[in-house]
């Protein structure tokens, strides 16, 4: 490991060197037709739309109110005006790491609203960490995303024990 602390072949930089929050568009309830593509909010899906507006597969963060939620989206989706969704520059970034990197940062301790609670892209960008290169990151992803189907595998016997206890 060199003196300053990265790793070989590892980057220090700011988040928005790798990936950029892009400002979701505005769908109200009444406009939205149906349909097979999910309508994602702050806090997840909302609702469902005829066509959409972002190819997946993707990641949404909610910008406003639920700020900081990160969901992730494996088709076509509709991100509303109340998020950003994630869109990785060049290359530099791992969707799937981005996903889990996301959820690690503590988002809503950005929020410098009075009001309702806001996240400034901004400051999401001016982030620093140190980033493995691409190829580690969806090497990292794998492990991580194998790790998350193991808790929901064990999480779903759980309830089920307790479903079964309780009958």
């Amino acid at each position: 490991m060199p003196d300053n602390g990265v790793p070989k072949g590892w980057t220090r930089a700011r988040l928005g060197e790798l990936l950029q929050l892009k400002y979701g568009t505005s769908l109200r309830e009444s406009e939205r037709h149906g349909g097979s593509v999910p309508v994602v909010g702050s806090a997840g899906i909302v609702g469902a739309h005829s066509s959409a507006s972002v190819k997946g597969p993707g990641i949404v963060v909610g910008r406003k109110g639920s700020i900081g939620d990160v969901t992730w989206m494996a088709t076509d989706f509709w991100p509303i005006d109340t998020t950003y969704y994630v869109s990785p520059i060049d290359g530099k970034c791992d969707l799937r790491w981005a996903y889990q990197l996301l959820q690690t940062l503590n988002l809503p301790s950005l929020n410098r609203a009075t009001g309702v609670p806001g996240l400034n892209r901004d400051d999401v960008h001016a982030l620093t960490r140190v980033f493995p290169p691409p190829d580690e990151q969806r090497r990292i992803a794998e492990v991580l995303d194998s790790i998350d189907a193991a808790i929901e595998k064990t999480e779903a016997v759980i309830a089920a024990t307790e479903r079964l206890r309780s009958a």
